[in-house]
């Protein structure tokens, strides 16, 4: 496989598995790219997906489709008329998720989408550095 790399978790066999076991009757996200579009030619497209899946894992990229995600608000109970009856729904690739599950731990000094790390935390060790 061109661009493989030894320390690559994107094998052959990771990806097709990961293809015939991607969950069926999900929305798509902005590729609009359904799972059940991809079972049927898993077989053809899992080499290309692994070389692909590797490349952006070596580089460290995301291709940015796979960065964005259509929102959208869902009605729980209640006034339909207020805003905090609804809850976000984020729809993405339906193939991101493999990339993403080898993607590196946060780095310790990274304070965002952390549990208790806030502005003040990194602002204090802004100060004091």
């Amino acid at each position: 496989m061109p661009f493989a790399s030894v320390d690559s978790p994107f094998t052959l066999s990771v990806v097709e598995t990961f293809m015939q076991f991607m969950p069926n009757c999900k929305a798509p996200g902005p590729d609009h790219i359904h799972a059940e579009m991809l079972k049927p030619i898993w077989s053809h497209i899992s080499s290309l997906l692994a070389c692909l899946f590797t490349i952006c894992w070596q580089w460290s990229y995301t291709p940015s489709l796979w960065r964005h995600a259509q929102v959208f608000s869902m009605f729980k109970k209640g006034d339909p008329l207020d805003a905090a009856n609804y809850h976000p729904i984020s729809l993405t690739s339906v193939v991101s998720p493999e990339l993403h599950r080898y993607s590196p731990p946060l780095d310790v000094a990274q304070g965002g989408f952390r549990p208790r790390h806030g502005a003040l935390d990194q602002a204090l060790t802004a100060k004091t550095s």
